[in-house]
């Protein structure tokens, strides 16, 4: 590997071509070398102080960051050159023991490498000691200390060093600094908790955290999402740091491919570099994390937990006005305003105070429906008609029809209509989708890489759609046994392994008709199937028919 390599363009795209190459102990001597020359900066400002503008320099194409995060990269996506990493760490440090400033740039390097990947068992007990008795200062011994101690039960990491943690390490504020999740638990704005994080914090750990002070119990189906950039999308359970890298590498690459728009992006890359506030409280970040409910159990009791089915209205009415839901007719439409007005306060007064104020409150309501993406798509059911007088009195008749202002019904009960309602419209917004291939129906080759194939999993069951948006195929409706089970591709033939990279993902309904699937999420589909099997068998009570039964003729 040589030094020259331009590192001007994005970073993973040119790591991606150094994976595939062979490196051997010297070539790897050699880069770490290069980031003990180009870290002195680093080291001189953590015994300054000095603030992260005065860091950060170029060498060439080279800058810190892009060294630190090529050597991650390096551990991250190959496990074997994990230990040799360390190895020519702990070296350069012995090597360099008469050098202060030397020694320190490998304490730096050995610090930002404890949190980014774990060594092996073998190695860790060296570490260990080497750490407790040579560390040279205590920021450093401290720092060191408290990340191998937490290496045996890191997540595995996907990313390389992100700039947010590079910044956190050389602030030295990694206990300091905090993250918000914002709650759906208003039909206006909603609440949001704050969080401390440092770089082994995974997402499970935040939801964790965040149902357990909210005194959320039905936590299945819910999951925090990533908001940036106008798009929602869950974020699984994994290490944050991931998350944070993943943002900045959006951000990064518009800024390098577009031209005419990249001002936007400009805008939070600036915000990144000045995320930490005076205070170190909370990350000022451009994109936001939310709780929402993406997938219901087909179990599932709204009574049951009156915090879940608050957070679930409350998601329900804040998409709902910004064109994420459907509405078939004018009569659902208003039939969902009259429980919204009940839940929002008018269930403590009079059926007239109710009525000037339902008249009110329509008009705002319709306007917002109107502004949103309700207007813009064709397939909304409601006339869209705006006569006031018109909705008032659909949304009165509901409001009768319901005896909302004679029998007075608790807003627990209402809020349980509210998500049973949710749970039959719009069950196909509240489904996971895995992309998957198939290579298998019945003991027949069905691969074709020309159709692009999902699996959909809702409290409904299990269909094998050709894409998001259109179901066409549902050949999987059929009850599953408790025999779905995900294989890794080492099970299987080098053929295999060399045409589906992914794990492979076995399917068999009772009716013994037997699925087979490719796909990365293989085991992600594998325990939430088999955890929803389990919990069925347990709550019901059922016969399932595997056959017809035909009466002999005699």
């Amino acid at each position: 590997m040589q030094a020259s390599v331009s590192l001007g363009k994005p970073l993973m795209p040119q790591l991606e071509q150094f994976f595939l190459k062979r490196i051997d102990s010297a070539q790897l001597e050699k880069c770490v070398q290069i980031v003990a020359n180009l870290n002195e900066r680093l080291a001189n400002s953590l015994l300054a102080n000095e603030s992260t503008a005065t860091v950060l320099r170029n060498k060439g194409h080279w800058t810190d960051m892009q060294i630190l995060q090529l050597i991650t990269g390096f551990a991250v996506r190959r496990a074997s050159l994990r230990d040799e990493i360390y190895c020519q760490i702990c070296k350069q440090i012995q090597h360099d023991q008469g050098s202060m400033e030397s020694c320190l740039k490998g304490w730096v390097l050995l610090c930002v490498c404890l949190g980014v990947f774990a060594p092996s068992e073998r190695l860790h007990d060296c570490l260990q000691q080497m750490i407790e008795e040579n560390a040279p200062t205590l920021p450093l011994l401290m720092s060191c200390r408290a990340r191998l101690s937490k290496c045996a039960d890191m997540s595995q990491r996907e990313c390389p060093l992100s700039q947010l943690e590079y910044q956190m390490l050389i602030r030295g504020c990694e206990s300091s600094c905090s993250v918000c999740v914002h709650l759906m638990d208003s039909m206006e704005t909603g609440s949001a908790e704050i969080f401390k994080f440092n770089c082994h914090t995974t997402v499970h750990e935040l939801f964790r955290e965040l149902c357990h002070r909210i005194r959320l119990q039905d936590v299945f189906g819910f999951a925090i999402f990533l908001l940036f950039d106008g798009q929602l999308s869950p974020l699984g359970s994994g290490p944050l740091m991931d998350v944070f890298y993943r943002c900045e590498q959006y951000i990064q690459s518009h800024i390098d491919t577009l031209e005419s728009a990249s001002s936007r992006y400009v805008k939070m890359q600036h915000e990144l570099r000045e995320a930490f506030t005076p205070e170190d409280v909370v990350l000022n970040l451009p994109w936001n994390f939310i709780i929402r409910k993406q997938i219901f159990a087909p179990w599932h009791d709204p009574l049951e937990d009156p915090v879940a089915s608050n957070l679930i209205c409350c998601q329900l009415f804040q998409g709902l006005f910004q064109g994420h839901y459907a509405i078939a007719s004018d009569s659902k439409l208003a039939y969902l305003l009259a429980l919204r007005f009940y839940v929002s306060g008018m269930s403590s007064r009079s059926f007239e105070m109710s009525r000037a104020a339902m008249r009110k409150q329509v008009k705002i309501l319709l306007t917002e429906l109107t502004q949103s993406g309700h207007s813009k798509s064709s397939h909304f059911g409601w006339s869209k008609n705006l006569d006031l007088d018109r909705w008032t009195n659909l949304v009165i008749e509901a409001c009768v029809s319901k005896k909302l202002f004679t029998k007075h019904p608790s807003l627990d009960t209402i809020r349980a209509e509210l998500v049973r309602f949710t749970m039959n419209e719009w069950s196909e917004q509240f489904s996971k989708f895995y992309p998957v291939l198939s290579l298998a129906h019945n003991g027949e080759q069905t691969a074709d890489f020309d159709c692009e194939l999902f699996l959909k999993l809702n409290h409904i069951g299990l269909e094998i759609v050709q894409n998001v948006k259109n179901a066409k195929i549902a050949i999987a409706q059929q009850p599953f046994k408790l025999s779905a089970e995900s294989q890794h591709l080492s099970e299987h033939s080098a053929t295999d392994r060399a045409l589906y990279p992914a794990n492979l993902l076995t399917i068999e309904t009772l009716q013994e008709r037997r699925y087979v699937f490719s796909t990365s999420h293989a085991k992600q589909i594998n325990d939430i199937l088999v955890y929803i099997l389990n919990q069925l068998k347990t709550r019901s009570n059922y016969v399932i028919a595997t056959n017809n039964y035909g009466r002999k003729r005699g």
